[in-house]
């Protein structure tokens, strides 16, 4: 009897994660000229098929073996730190006296700080630095500069940093006295610049819209049309009329909701709302947008509409970073509602994988099933059915349970 509940419980779990597994597309990836990592481009047209998340894609090799892989997404805007160097016009060293470095600010822009990039050393300095516009009368900045713990226990160098009161001369020098200590090995002299880069993006393919101003609700409704549903990250809105405006905008999408007795219906909801100006790019990002239903209202008020040109939508780059080897083939099957993220070991070693690893786009993507054709309920997969025998077996475990304990007891 406990056999029976057991092989029962196995089997519908089993059929339940089989049943998990079916993807209803699939693409095929080029073959590599060598083994190693590749970053696997998922397109726009793959991405039409994925949850928002991403987590029900899957990589196939020709076995049709799993293979981990790590999910990267370009971000929408990434700040970075690029270091740079001043030009050196003048250094001398004396020893028992003074180091002397002179720098060039071409530019004349504004700084408050300069970065010394300076070899491990564990003695101490005192520095003073002064301004000039050019090279031949200098004006004070700090006369007190204490240089000390001037090393890395990770590295043979270290940057350290000098700060002073905002300035902008075109040249700087900074005078080390080593009166006490032989010189300092000063190997360059900058700042670090911090900008901003904006994240990649492809452009959404076959998206039609149709645009319909009604003066009487003074609204313009667009309606978009796509053999797909869109899964967006950007929108990007060309107005061509009037010279001047100022515009709500609500994006709204089509979804599915359940009443009582689980009855489904379909409504539109608010998804994002945007403001059109003319004295600005009118470009806005989504968060999470997937939709095969969906328009736009733009709120005119007792402005005439506006004449729009061009509406995109756009996907943000994201790969799948996979080891791929030569003379194998590979394809991607995605599309699953049911299934959970994987979880590969890979994601442990991410920092160990090399960067500007070589890019393959999937091909032929085809589909697997029909998505939308309706499915015959059987006993494997009816979840009334599933739910049933589940409760039977927790309760058939149950009962064996309670035999045993009253057999125990009886035991003397």
């Amino acid at each position: 009897m406990p056999k029976l509940a057991f092989l029962l419980l196995n089997l519908i779990l089993g059929v339940q994660i089989a049943f998990g597994q079916n993807f209803q597309y699939q693409a095929a990836l080029p073959p590599v000229p060598a083994s190693g990592f590749y970053k696997i481009a998922l397109t726009p047209a793959v991405g039409a098929h994925l949850k928002t998340d991403f987590s029900d894609i899957r990589l196939y090799d020709t076995a049709h073996r799993e293979v981990p892989y790590i999910l990267e997404r370009e971000k929408p805007v990434q700040t970075r730190k690029l270091f740079r160097e001043y030009e050196v016009v003048q250094k001398t060293l004396m020893p028992g006296g003074n180091t002397t470095l002179i720098l060039r600010n071409p530019s004349r822009s504004k700084i408050n700080n300069i970065s010394l990039l300076i070899k491990n050393t564990n003695v101490r300095k005192k520095a003073s630095l002064s301004g000039s516009n050019d090279a031949q009368t200098w004006y004070g900045l700090e006369d007190q500069y204490f240089l000390h713990s001037l090393y890395s226990q990770a590295a043979t160098a270290r940057v350290n940093l000098l700060n002073f009161p905002l300035s902008d001369y075109e040249y700087y020098r900074l005078i080390i006295n080593d009166s006490t200590s032989a010189p300092l090995n000063i190997l360059s002299a900058g700042y670090y610049d911090t900008f901003s880069e904006n994240g990649k993006y492809t452009a959404v393919p076959h998206v039609q819209f149709s645009q319909t101003d009604s003066a009487d609700l003074k609204q313009t409704f667009i309606f978009f049309k796509t053999p797909v549903p869109v899964h967006a990250d950007k929108l990007l809105f060309t107005i061509t009329n009037p010279t001047y405006y100022v515009r709500e905008a609500t994006l709204y999408a089509g979804q599915f909701r359940k009443k009582r007795r689980r009855k489904t219906y379909k409504t539109s909801e608010p998804v994002a709302t945007f403001r059109l100006q003319s004295d600005q790019e009118n470009t806005f990002t989504l968060n999470n947008f997937k939709s095969d239903d969906f328009y736009l209202v733009i709120n005119n008020q007792d402005n005439p509409p506006l004449q729009l040109k061009n509406i995109q939508f756009y996907f943000l780059n994201t790969y799948l970073v996979a080891s791929l080897q030569k003379n194998h083939s590979y394809h991607l099957a995605f599309g699953n509602e049911e299934v959970f993220p994987p979880n590969y070991d890979l994601a442990y070693f991410k920092d160990s994988i090399p960067g500007n690893l070589p890019l393959i786009t999937p091909t032929r993507l085809k589909p697997l099933a029909t998505p939308n054709a309706p499915k015959t309920a059987t006993i494997f997969t009816n979840s009334n059915i599933i739910w049933v025998a589940i409760i039977l077996v927790i309760g058939l475990l149950g009962f064996m349970t309670y035999r045993m304990l009253q057999e125990t007891s009886k035991k003397p």
